[in-house]
C-alpha cells in the first residue's frame, strides 16, 4: 500500500488479485517474453517463487525449479529460483519496473 507505511505481503498467486496492474494468469503468456538478470537476486531468501503458484514442497528460497502444476498461476513477473532472473512473460507489450517486482515479491 503505496505511502501507508505498511509493507505488503509477498504476491500469492493462488490469489490471483493484480499487484501493479500486472495480472496473475494460468499458462504461460508470450506475446512479450524476455528475462532480466538482477544480481543482487541471487541468494536471497524469499525470491525464489516470487509471483508463482507453487506446489506443497516448493516453498520460498528453494533453489531447485518449483514444479508448474497444470493449471497453476503466475504473474507477469516472476521467479523460479534465486539465480538473479527475473522472468517477464506477459500477454501486454509494455515496459516493466524492478519496483513492480518488489510489490510482487512484497
Amino acid at each position: 500500500m503505496p505511502g501507508s507505511g505498511q509493507s505488503k505481503p509477498a504476491s500469492d498467486a493462488t490469489t490471483g488479485l493484480p499487484v501493479d496492474q500486472i495480472v496473475c494468469q494460468a499458462g504461460e503468456q508470450t506475446l512479450f517474453h524476455i528475462h532480466a538478470y538482477f544480481g543482487h537476486l541471487r541468494e536471497r531468501h524469499g525470491a525464489a517463487g516470487t509471483g508463482r503458484d507453487r506446489h506443497p514442497g516448493a516453498g520460498r528460497g528453494d533453489r531447485a525449479r518449483p514444479v508448474h502444476r497444470a493449471g497453476a498461476r503466475s504473474y507477469w513477473l516472476h521467479t523460479y529460483a534465486a539465480d538473479g532472473i527475473i522472468h517477464i512473460e506477459s500477454a501486454v507489450q509494455r515496459t516493466y519496473s524492478l519496483g513492480e517486482f518488489f510489490d510482487e515479491w512484497g
